[in-house]
């Protein structure tokens, strides 16, 4: 059951694909089947594990893109931590209607002067930004 636009609820039954894709070649790699009613960040750490029992001496990801309905803390420290990889989420409002502080409209990480931050690479369980005029990708008054 979820709620529509208009708050009104709506109830389905039926299945749910939850899918690991190679994003080069867009073929499925390992599939979850789960009943309807089975949230999406509840199964992507066994869903991972799966993928890379399966596909161990093949694969070895080192970024896991994903949409909104996996941003969610315990997921992003099981693929630094344990999956020695990088997540890319879609940032999940969840009711908000400002952005946090330091981050733009697209909650993407922001500069003081108010532009988008270069993203620069990842230390250990850290990801890294530069300062866009720092990089040459605008002329900041502030820098």
């Amino acid at each position: 059951m979820k709620r529509d636009t208009n708050g009104k609820k709506i109830k389905w039954c039926g299945w749910k694909l939850h899918i690991v894709c190679d994003s080069k070649s867009e073929l499925p790699l390992d599939i979850l089947i789960t009943p309807a009613s089975v949230y999406d960040g509840t199964v992507t750490i066994k869903l991972i594990q799966k993928f890379l029992n399966n596909y161990r001496d093949v694969f070895a990801p080192n970024y896991y893109a994903m949409d909104s309905g996996y941003d969610f803390e315990y997921i992003y420290e099981a693929i630094t931590n344990d999956f020695n990889a990088t997540p890319y989420t879609a940032y999940n409002h969840r009711g908000s209607y400002a952005p946090p502080e330091g981050l733009d409209e697209d909650f993407d990480p922001i500069c003081s002067g108010r532009y988008k931050l270069v993203y620069w690479g990842k230390d250990k369980n850290f990801l890294k930004f530069r300062c866009p005029h720092a990089v040459g990708r605008c002329n900041c008054p502030t820098a």
